[in-house]
């Protein structure tokens, strides 16, 4: 989404900076909604420290595209470990750090399964009549 906060924006530039060459991290403002499938395809992880959400819609976009999350525990999004989706961690780095580098560790069959597991918790959220009608309630 778009920056919020340049100076926090900035700090992370310049982390990510360090990272060793075989690490990847793209900084994306927005992406039209056609191109989120691909996005997803392409990443092993979405990974959101967001320090608030009240929903996180990009978090259920990632997972029904069968990438699994690595989010704050500041989001309604709980367990993620326990449903081998992914993960829900305070918001410390050494808990981010270890979360990112056991999902790198993954072998192949590990990561489909994952990204399976991903899918499969998206279908139970948009197939919840619990959800349904608070989005029902939400636009009425």
């Amino acid at each position: 989404g778009p920056v919020e906060d340049l100076e926090y924006y900035d700090s992370c530039k310049k982390l990510v900076k360090q990272l060793p060459n075989n690490i990847n991290v793209t900084f994306i403002e927005g992406v039209n909604h056609t191109e989120l499938d691909a996005l997803h395809k392409d990443s092993h992880a979405f990974i959101s420290p967001s320090k608030n959400e009240n929903f996180g819609h990009s978090i259920v976009e990632a997972l029904g595209h069968g990438c699994p999350i690595i989010i704050s525990d500041k989001t309604p999004w709980k367990n993620l470990a326990e449903k081998n989706i992914g993960a829900d961690l305070a918001l410390k780095e050494e808990l981010f750090s270890a979360a990112i580098k056991k999902m790198i560790e993954l072998d192949n069959d590990e990561f489909n399964t994952l990204r399976k597991n991903a899918r499969n918790e998206a279908g139970q959220i948009f197939n919840s009549s619990e959800i349904l009608k608070q989005y029902q309630n939400l636009f009425s």
